[in-house]
């Protein structure tokens, strides 16, 4: 199980190249109760309000009506020749990254998706997670040098996002960060893989940022973690932070 996200009572997991519904309304004896096939491996699912969104490593969003939790159906779908690898979704628009830098795009119809803007990414950047509160979209792009950053664009005019606010060299060393979870006005951003610096490897971390000033993102601690796990996942709640691994499972 790779991707999942949680809408009422329901879980939906992606596996494979399948989208399983697990229904959780008794934690205790989850049960799934439906599933459907897509057209390649899940590589990320977001549940909105009346919406399962499914990108997947052929790099098409398939978007389920779950108007009827347990029984999903295929309302729309599209294809990116972008390479996305990320996305997230609020209500009726949805947002990817891909070699063209963070794009929005708006499912209202869901079978003609259009797409409204593009924020580009200095050259040499590409976006790795990113994750939308509001119009607001905190977003973490990654280079060799001087490494990963983060950067919060306001994306109330869909069609000019703009950069509002940003932290250079958040880690100065290439950094894969595989999860972007908020809270408030906290963001927690979690590290799968860090490359060679200083002689040494990092150990795998989670950067807590302060988004209380959109205009100036302070990076206010870092987690370090066991350096032989890949967290896979991060999820902010009150005042807990909870993190999935690879090889020690829920922290």
């Amino acid at each position: 199980m790779e991707t999942l996200d949680v809408q009422g009572n329901y879980a939906y997991v992606g596996a494979g190249a399948s989208l399983l519904v697990i229904d959780v309304s008794d934690p205790d004896n989850p049960r799934q109760v439906a599933y459907r096939l897509l057209p390649a491996s899940a590589r990320k699912v977001v549940a909105t309000t009346g919406r399962i969104y499914v990108l997947t490593n052929a790099g098409q969003v398939q978007i389920f009506d779950i108007s009827q939790p347990a029984s999903p159906y295929l309302a729309g779908s599209y294809s990116s020749a972008q390479n996305p690898t990320y996305l997230d979704a609020d209500g009726e628009r949805f947002y990817l990254n891909g070699d063209n830098g963070f794009s929005i795009l708006d499912a209202s119809d869901p079978g003609a998706v259009i797409l409204l803007g593009t924020l580009p990414v200095p050259a040499t950047y590409y976006v790795q997670v990113f994750k939308v509160t509001g119009n607001l979209a905190v977003i973490v792009m990654g280079d060799f040098w001087p490494g990963a950053q983060i950067f919060v664009a306001d994306l109330s005019d869909a069609a000019h996002p703009t950069i509002v606010g940003k932290v250079l060299d958040l880690h100065q060393n290439m950094v894969s960060f595989k999860n972007l979870a908020i809270y408030g006005n906290v963001a927690a951003l979690a590290a799968d893989w860090a490359g060679f610096y200083d002689g040494l490897y990092e150990s795998t971390f989670v950067d807590l940022i302060d988004l209380s000033d959109p205009s100036q993102l302070i990076l206010t601690d870092v987690i370090s973690l066991n350096f032989f796990n890949n967290y896979a996942a991060v999820d902010l709640q009150d005042q807990f932070l909870y993190g999935s691994s690879l090889n020690e499972g829920i922290t």
